[in-house]
């Protein structure tokens, strides 16, 4: 019993998949040590960043202060304020709380 070739056309196969590599294997202190040493590398990356932008906010603190005239009376101001806070008698107080304008 033979089909007729105009019958039905054959489906060709799905390729295969890849046989899966044989990965290398490291043992678990190896990978330890690599990890150890990743995590080492970027503290230290990580710490010259932040030392690089401190060292540069401080060179910009540093040249405003040079460039800022001393304002000696703003200074006189702020060391003595010359202004005494504004007192009200308490008989003025009670009257006014009271409504006796």
């Amino acid at each position: 019993l033979r089909r007729p070739p105009s019958a039905e056309p054959r489906r060709p196969l799905p390729p295969r998949p890849p046989e899966p590599r044989p990965m290398p294997s490291k043992s678990p202190d190896e990978l330890k040590a690599i990890l150890r040493a990743m995590t080492q590398k970027g503290g230290v990356e990580r710490g010259e960043k932040e030392k690089q932008k401190s060292d540069s906010l401080k060179s910009a603190l540093s040249g405003i202060d040079k460039h800022q005239e001393p304002n000696t009376k703003n200074q006189k101001e702020l060391q003595s304020p010359s202004k005494q806070p504004y007192e009200v008698s308490e008989d003025a107080l009670r009257s006014i709380l009271k409504g006796d304008t």
